[in-house]
């Protein structure tokens, strides 16, 4: 029945009491008959059994003595809630002893799922009583022993077989109660949902007055038009503000059809968005139609052409099924000839663009072409001055006092000072405006070929270097490989003063990003001066201390920004300095000018 088509492993209470969904009084009166014709008591408990409603043939054993006493009494209701606590399945039928060896009978009343009574049976032995037993509970309980076993000799000895036929019965009359239950439950539901209805009904009739004024307020002062089409698109209702946006009357616009509201174009996007959609919906390919946003051309009365956002809900019935479509019509011309102008701004702009990078470009090239004429033409003053200063030293550095050959010392000094330095702008220079190409790097490998350079450029050092197998990357091979021997030959030229030097390369991870750092122990520096690190001819130390041009680092941050990185340091003063840095990992070509 379908009744017992739900879940009924797990029951639980029922908000309604069985006296709602059960006529008693019939009951009671089926049940008399019952007894009168099998002689088999029967009674009717709420669920979880602890109370008897109606019962026929009740043996005086339980009546006057088991459940006389509180102490007895307890016997029989752990023995009831024992035996309903195993009815879980509608028809399901229990037979089992109770606490004093009587045999009791059970069957769930189940109504959608909710066990919420029992229909019990028994009161019966199977075999004959052990009499001195039945004594001894007599002196337990104070029971009289001469009127307990009378009420003994009532108790029926049945034969099971028989039992379990008259239990099949009952069983049968549990499925035909709780049939009756849910029948009278449905009723009681219906009555209740028609009542709801009712009440919400009145209050909705109260209310539909009062929101048919607000909305005829709304819609009549709104200046959007609002208006409601059937579902071939033909007015139904439209706001009186149409006038505004078309120019036309209510009256005239109901009357006009499609392509006299719509250009061609708008008609088919009202068509793609709505009509065939609803066909797809109510053919079951298409999922279920939400609200709508389209932009449409639509014509006014005076011939021009305006632009409307028309904002679609589709109206339903109770099973969902579209009955109508309520569209919400707002212009928009003055939005589309903002949005139009900011399009061809932005095409100007990106005009402007290109032309302003073809010139910076040229610019670049300008300054590359300038800074290769400069060292070029810078360098042969520098070697004159050399080469003449070497000749006034051999010619006549015994003529000369001691403090003039000082000075000539200093201008060898200071003229390959200028001359280094004039690489190192090259470098710079060529490393910004060269092509790269990137590859996968096996950075290990590189960085273990630098050390090795490093042990040769600074023999007699005690070198520590920590290399982490397995790193890579991708990038320009030359261009790291700058990178990494300026890093390195940065960190040797500051732990010049250890007596231990220890250099690490490695790499952490953060954010699913590789982060490589290079680690010294050497003089470390300031932090608040970090900024200065990167900067062309910037030193965080003096030349006579730690020689160099102050281009190097300058030349390691171009390279990283040349492969879209980051560099960054972390130092305190004698505690050594971290040079972090990062490189693209999708390996994307930057710009020459970079």
């Amino acid at each position: 029945m379908a009744l017992y088509d739900q879940d009924t492993t797990q029951l639980t209470e029922s908000r309604y009491a069985i006296e709602n969904l059960v006529d008693l009084g019939q009951l009671q009166e089926l049940f008399t008959q019952f007894t009168k014709a099998t002689g088999y008591t029967i009674g009717f408990l709420d669920h979880p059994g602890m109370n008897i409603l109606i019962s026929t043939g009740w043996r005086d054993i339980c009546t006057k003595f088991h459940r006389s006493c509180p102490i007895s009494e307890e016997v029989c209701l752990k023995s009831n809630l024992h035996l309903l606590k195993q009815l879980d399945i509608p028809g399901k039928v229990m037979i089992e002893s109770c606490g004093y060896g009587l045999v009791d009978c059970a069957m769930p009343i189940i109504i959608q799922g909710k066990h919420i009574a029992s229909l019990a049976t028994g009161q019966l032995l199977f075999k004959a009583p052990d009499i001195e037993w039945f004594k001894q509970q007599a002196c337990i309980y104070g029971f009289n022993e001469k009127e307990y076993l009378k009420a003994l000799e009532e108790v029926p000895v049945v034969d099971e077989d028989k039992l379990r036929v008259v239990t099949g019965f009952l069983g049968n009359m549990a499925q035909v109660i709780s049939q009756m239950g849910y029948t009278r439950l449905k009723i009681i539901e219906d009555a209740e949902q028609m009542e709801a209805e009712v009440a919400v009904r009145k209050r909705a009739e109260e209310a539909l007055h009062e929101s048919e004024e607000r909305y005829r307020i709304i819609a009549e002062n709104t200046a959007d038009t609002i208006a409601i089409y059937d579902l071939n698109l033909n007015p139904v209702f439209v706001s009186p503000s149409v006038l505004k946006l078309r120019g036309y009357s209510v009256q005239e616009t109901t009357a006009q059809s499609l392509d006299q509201i719509l250009s061609p174009d708008s008609i088919q996007k009202v068509k793609d968005a709505l009509i065939d959609r609803m066909a797809l919906e109510a053919s079951g390919k298409g999922v279920m139609l939400k609200n709508e946003l389209i932009e449409l051309e639509v014509y006014r009365k005076n011939g021009s052409v305006i632009w409307v956002e028309l904002a679609a809900s589709f109206l339903r019935d109770k099973k969902f099924k579209p009955t109508g479509i309520l569209t919400v019509t707002r212009n928009i011309t003055e939005r589309k000839r903002a949005a139009e102008k900011i399009k061809k701004l932005n095409i100007e702009l990106e005009e402007r663009v290109k032309i302003r990078t073809k010139e910076l470009e040229r610019v670049v090239k300008e300054l590359e072409s300038f800074s290769y004429s400069v060292s070029h033409d810078l360098r042969a003053p520098l070697r004159g001055i050399d080469g003449w200063s070497r000749i006034l030293e051999e010619n006549y550095s015994q003529v000369l006092d001691e403090q003039a050959n000082i000075y000539l010392q200093r201008i060898h000094s200071e003229t390959n000072k200028m001359a280094e330095l004039i690489n190192d702008l090259l470098k710079l220079s060529r490393i910004s405006s060269s092509e790269i190409k990137f590859d996968d790097i096996d950075l290990t490998s590189l960085a273990n070929s630098i050390v090795s350079l490093m042990q040769d450029i600074y023999k007699g050092r005690k070198m520590e270097f920590l290399i982490d197998p397995g790193l890579t990357a991708k990038g320009d091979k030359g261009l790291l490989e700058t990178a990494l021997t300026n890093l390195f030959d940065n960190a040797c030229k500051f732990t010049g003063r250890n007596k231990q030097t220890r250099i690490e390369f490695s790499t952490i991870k953060e954010n699913d990003r590789h982060i490589f750092f290079i680690r010294d122990n050497g003089t470390g520096f300031e932090m608040k001066y970090a900024k200065k690190l990167f900067g062309a001819f910037q030193r965080m130390h003096n030349s006579s201390e730690f020689p160099g041009t102050g281009i190097g680092l300058a030349t390691v941050q171009r390279i990283i920004h040349r492969h879209n990185g980051r560099i960054w340091a972390d130092a305190k003063p004698n505690e050594g300095a971290t040079f972090f840095f990062t490189l693209s990992e999708e390996g994307k070509k930057n710009s020459r000018i970079g």
